[in-house]
């Protein structure tokens, strides 16, 4: 394999844990001589559609579904089937030979489409999208859900960030996806720290970093700390969020404010 064609449920300039994992595996490919070719929801509508990250081709789409809502459904039937024949060919165009899914969202869709209609292998790789979405979108939508199951059941394989994400897609399938389904951990490249400056602290600390929701339980972290009776190391809470409010406050209540600190978003 020399090409593949990562989709992204978000990509730069949009910030997080999945846009960190793709341009984080799309480097490693190019290290190893694999060609990524990014493609991704183009929103706010004001991006770029041909973009270039890090010398690596960004397409970005107007990935709309047929949402509940009249306006929603006419943009759909008037948008989707123009985007995905334009999807087809860039991947055709780019000799794309696997066809890999970041986090299903709208973009899965196209993407197992235009990987059955090219007769190439996918993909999926979910990140805990039924319990991890900020909006818990599969909470509130049978549409997404419906989407889920279309789109792994097209899929040659199927990875998990997790054990415990494995075994929620088994169970919301009704099926055990056998050699088709296997964890592979998130991983990062070591050599982004060889150079790394230390984050100026006058004591030793434990860091967590992430966007501040209930579902990162940065809530049941700080009650962990307070019960650990730890008094030489802080602990460094990196990021931003709804939730930062309500956390600042519950490590005041804990009686840890002077050993807690919010340090913002850190990039």
């Amino acid at each position: 394999m020399t090409r593949v064609a990562l989709f992204p449920s978000a990509f730069h300039p949009s910030l997080g844990g999945v846009e960190e994992l793709t341009g984080q595996l799309a480097t490693h490919l190019r290290a190893v001589g694999v060609k990524s070719l990014i493609c991704t929801n183009r929103w706010p509508r004001s991006l770029a559609e041909v973009d270039v990250w890090e010398g690596i081709s960004v397409r970005r789409y107007p990935f709309r579904l047929p949402e509940q809502g009249i306006k929603a459904w006419l943009s759909f039937r008037g948008t989707s089937k123009a985007v995905f024949e334009s999807l087809v060919g860039m991947l055709e165009r780019f000799g794309t030979e696997v066809v890999h899914v970041q986090c299903v969202s709208s973009q899965a869709w196209y993407a197992a489409f235009a990987a059955e209609r090219l007769g190439i292998p996918l993909v999926v790789s979910v990140q805990g999208e039924r319990t991890m979405d900020a909006n818990m979108i599969y909470q509130k939508s049978p549409m997404y859900n419906r989407l889920l199951r279309s789109v792994l059941g097209r899929a040659q394989a199927v990875t998990a960030c997790s054990h415990a994400t494995l075994a929620d897609i088994q169970k919301f399938c009704g099926t055990d996806l056998g050699a088709g389904g296997r964890v592979i951990y998130n991983g990062i490249g070591a050599e982004l720290f060889e150079e790394a400056v230390p984050w100026p602290h006058p004591t030793s600390y434990f860091l967590a970093l992430g966007r501040m929701v209930p579902q990162k339980g940065f809530s049941g972290l700080l009650k962990a700390y307070q019960r650990s009776a730890v008094n030489k190391m802080d602990l460094l809470l990196a990021g931003e969020g709804p939730e930062r409010a309500a956390l600042e406050a519950e490590a005041n209540a804990l009686g840890i404010s002077q050993r807690v600190h919010f340090v913002g978003r850190a990039c």
